[in-house]
């Protein structure tokens, strides 16, 4: 599914619903999880950054390329927090355990947003929203995912 930069509001909007919606139907009490795949300046960060805007987050949310893992409050009647990882830099599976991300994924009111997801050995829940990203123009991104999160990103930008 393409969409342009100005639809990411839209993007951000239906993503975060669907992860609201997604342990709901599983029945589930841990972090809705959000993996962000695509290549290096496809815009994960600034999808993470409208995200952060739709759970009110009111502190500026940078890469957290050389930190990992950054944490925001959230006031979003679902998520209270934002968990920002950016995996990039992680090279071993070792470099996991400071991150102590079996609390992170556990946190029902954490909504966790991973860049590099395949970086993370093998780390993240089953249950999650994945997201591949890639370049098609200067403004324009292609997203693929299952067939249901992309119906879901279809309609909020009116596509369908």
């Amino acid at each position: 599914m393409r969409f342009t930069n100005r639809q990411l509001p839209q993007i951000a909007h239906a993503l975060l619903e669907r992860a609201a919606r997604l342990n709901e139907a599983q029945n589930v009490d841990t972090a809705a999880v959000i993996a962000l795949s695509g290549d290096l300046g496809v815009g994960k960060t600034t999808l993470v950054q409208e995200i952060a805007k739709e759970l009110k987050v009111e502190r500026l949310v940078p890469s957290p390329t050389f930190v990992i893992m950054r944490s925001y409050k959230a006031t979003h009647p679902r998520f209270k927090r934002l968990v920002h990882i950016d995996a990039y830099r992680i090279e071993s599976k070792e470099e996991l355990a400071p991150l102590k991300l079996k609390e992170v994924f556990n946190d029902p009111e954490a909504l966790v947003c991973v860049e590099w997801p395949e970086r993370l050995f093998g780390a993240l829940p089953l249950e999650r929203i994945e997201l591949r990203l890639s370049i098609v123009g200067e403004y324009e991104r292609e997203a693929i995912s299952d067939p249901a999160v992309e119906d879901s990103l279809q309609k909020a930008i009116g596509v369908v």
